[in-house]
């Protein structure tokens, strides 16, 4: 005989398909830096684009599983409700700043990670001024990569941009 089944939530499962977001955005990260360490030539690259791209193929149909269109604030880590704003808008406004990324990650509580190559002359204060002067921003962390030698602001939208 059989054991009866055990009674799963829908909160249960939503956190365990996040966890598995989180994850696997972690994975197009180790996969990125992997390719950035590789010489050109090395036939590694391929398998790691390769990799990269099949996580953002994925990561792509579970947030659209998970996000519901018509959402319009998702509450932070902090319990703060952030402004729910695409990739690529976030990605022009970072633009519209006038600062130089790397690549620029989408988190499913509507913050972002913008990641700056090595060398950069702007300071991190610099940076923040220049991204708050385009856009009402909350600046949730800094600092550096770990393995790399480059430095990352996560941020958010306190309200949609204009």
């Amino acid at each position: 005989m059989s054991e009866p089944e055990a009674d799963v939530s829908i909160e249960e499962i939503i956190a365990a398909l996040q966890g598995l977001e989180a994850k696997w955005d972690s994975r197009v990260i180790e996969a990125s830096l992997a390719i950035e360490k590789l010489r050109v030539a090395d036939p590694n690259r391929t398998f790691y684009r390769g990799m990269a791209e099949g996580y953002k193929a994925a990561l792509k149909d579970l947030r659209a599983l998970l996000h519901e269109p018509a959402e319009t604030s998702v509450a932070g880590d902090t319990g703060e409700i952030y402004a729910a704003v695409n990739r690529d808008r976030a990605l022009a406004i970072v633009e519209q700043a006038g600062l130089s990324i790397s690549d620029l990650h989408a988190h499913n509580d509507n913050t972002f990670s913008a990641i700056f190559p090595p060398l950069q002359v702007l300071s991190f204060d610099e940076r923040i001024a220049k991204l708050m002067a385009v856009a009402e921003v909350a600046i949730l962390d800094t600092g550096r990569l770990p393995n790399s030698s480059k430095t990352y602001i996560d941020f958010a939208f306190k309200s949609p941009p204009g």
